[in-house]
């Protein structure tokens, strides 16, 4: 975020520290920074908890794509995804996790009915991070789970209608005697 924005962030919300959850919000924020600005502007008038900022933010501009790749600089940097990713952003229809670290996802995954394309490459997931309720991502059409550490695709992604492409090339013992499709 540019630093010219902090005097009027800290203005706006004096109590506001920097924390986990907000190191997503500025993630986001990438791409516009100064929408941050027009939405706190927008709402401190209003009975406005700053502790909630990023389930507000998220809520407030309904993403339809969000891009998080390279979040995290290595193995001793990971940290859990904020449930608001998945929780307050129920319309998105592209989700990218790319070179994350990510050992697991959240079973929140299956809030995010209107996902068509999920990102998963250059993780750290196994078969037990990956939740039964991707199931529930009944538009899901392309699963990219390339380079992890699984011996086998989960059994549920075979009863997902929807789903068309899973790419799984470079993982573990690439299911050399293992289920396969």
């Amino acid at each position: 975020i540019p630093i010219q924005l902090w005097p009027s962030i800290k203005l706006k919300l004096p109590n506001f520290d920097f924390d986990e959850e907000t190191w997503y919000l500025f993630v986001l924020l990438k791409r516009n920074p100064f929408r941050l600005q027009k939405f706190i502007n927008k709402n401190s008038g209003c009975d406005f908890d700053h502790r909630d900022l990023l389930s507000s933010y998220l809520s407030t501009y309904n993403f339809t794509e969000l891009h998080l790749d390279c979040l995290y600089r290595g193995p001793g940097d990971i940290t859990q995804l904020p449930n608001e990713i998945f929780t307050c952003c129920v319309n998105a229809k592209v989700l990218s996790l790319r070179n994350n670290y990510l050992e697991s996802l959240s079973s929140d995954i299956g809030r995010m009915s209107k996902l068509q394309k999920l990102y998963l490459t250059n993780n750290r997931l196994q078969n037990s991070g990956i939740p039964y309720t991707l199931q529930f991502l009944q538009e899901l059409k392309e699963l990219y789970l390339d380079n992890n550490l699984l011996d086998a695709l989960p059994s549920f992604l075979l009863s997902m209608k929807s789903l068309q492409t899973v790419h799984r090339h470079g993982n573990h013992n690439y299911f050399k005697s293992t289920f396969m499709w």
